[in-house]
């Protein structure tokens, strides 16, 4: 562990991994992103549409609170770049975000299916529909 009295020491950054969103409100992948001061004390800033900060004692009281159990994780460093998502699947997720699975089935069911064929028809099914 970290000693909480190291005066010496620098401020040491971590990121907190939500593999399960037990909440429903900050989603999952890296959620937020923070430092421990030398003190020990922990700040915290969330990346979801709320971006608040916040003071804890240590992270030992964010994994307590934030943890759910080991569903979120705390990694020492900086975040990993994150992929950015091709531009069709980020499409994809604004167009379903909010909806219920039910919904976006039969959404998906009512598109009209490609003909089937060679890549000449598939290239002209995908002309005419886009």
């Amino acid at each position: 562990m970290w000693s909480r009295h190291d005066a010496s020491a620098s401020v040491r950054p971590f990121y907190l991994h939500r593999i399960v969103d037990a909440s429903g409100v900050s989603g999952t992948g890296i959620v937020a992103v923070g430092a421990v001061l030398p003190s020990g004390k922990a700040i915290l800033e969330w990346r979801s549409r709320w971006k608040t900060v916040t003071v804890f004692e240590s992270v030992d009281q964010i994994v307590h609170i934030h943890g759910h159990g080991g569903r979120t994780q705390l990694h020492w460093g900086d975040p990993p770049a994150e992929p950015r998502l091709p531009a069709w699947v980020q499409a994809w997720q604004a167009l379903t975000a909010g909806r219920p699975p039910a919904t976006t089935a039969r959404r998906l069911t009512a598109l009209p299916r490609p003909p089937s064929g060679g890549s000449a028809s598939e290239s002209a099914y995908r002309a005419r529909d886009v």
